[in-house]
């Protein structure tokens, strides 16, 4: 293919829109990227292991600090170092496997991006949806004869979500708000 070729296709391949959200197979997204997902994780070590055994109070005896300097100590010395044997290598593994801290990290973003967005579509959908009942209304005042329209109105009235009432807070009793006693000529319960 020669360099003119090239540029042409290029500029075909450029100039082609994005696929439109109707155009865009959902299910088939989620799947490919759940395969891609679990088979990247599936290389890490252990990722895949049954965990379930682990104590549900399983915790960190030490903080890292302490950790770090107990490796440098039986590193550099040799009577140390026989007391753990793989204190050592299980360590600088340890450190080596820290760098999939970045991975978790994304992870968890992209948690909190997918809330967002499930949050932010299905908040729009509900503002169409409430228009579209809001609509239906008034075109049943309209006529009030369309059974079918009638229909459509009701059920939708049977699950609406109904905005609750802000309570109202009573202001707080002052000496000139507050009721006088009986004795000084406040009403009775009698």
């Amino acid at each position: 293919m020669s360099t003119s070729q090239e540029t042409a296709v290029t500029t075909a391949a450029d100039t082609q829109e994005p696929p439109s959200p109707a155009d865009i197979d959902y299910e088939q997204l989620a799947i490919e990227i759940s395969q891609g997902i679990k088979r990247e994780l599936a290389k890490i070590p252990g990722f895949n292991d049954d965990l379930s055994g682990m104590k549900a109070r399983e915790r960190r005896v030490a903080d890292l600090e302490f950790v770090n300097r107990a490796v440098n100590a039986a590193a550099s010395h040799e009577r140390l170092s026989g007391i753990e044997p793989t204190l050592v290598a299980d360590s600088w593994d340890d450190r080596n496997f820290d760098a999939l801290r970045s991975v978790r990290e994304l992870t968890a973003s992209s948690t909190r991006q997918f809330d967002l967005l499930f949050l932010r579509r299905g908040a729009g959908r509900a503002r169409s949806a409430s228009r579209l009942f809001r609509h239906s209304e008034r075109l049943l005042t309209e006529t009030p004869r369309d059974t079918m329209l009638r229909t459509l109105v009701e059920s939708m009235r049977e699950v609406r979500p109904r905005r609750r009432r802000k309570a109202v807070v009573p202001a707080p009793l002052t000496a000139a708000s507050a009721p006088l006693p009986p004795e000084k000529g406040g009403e009775t319960n009698h």
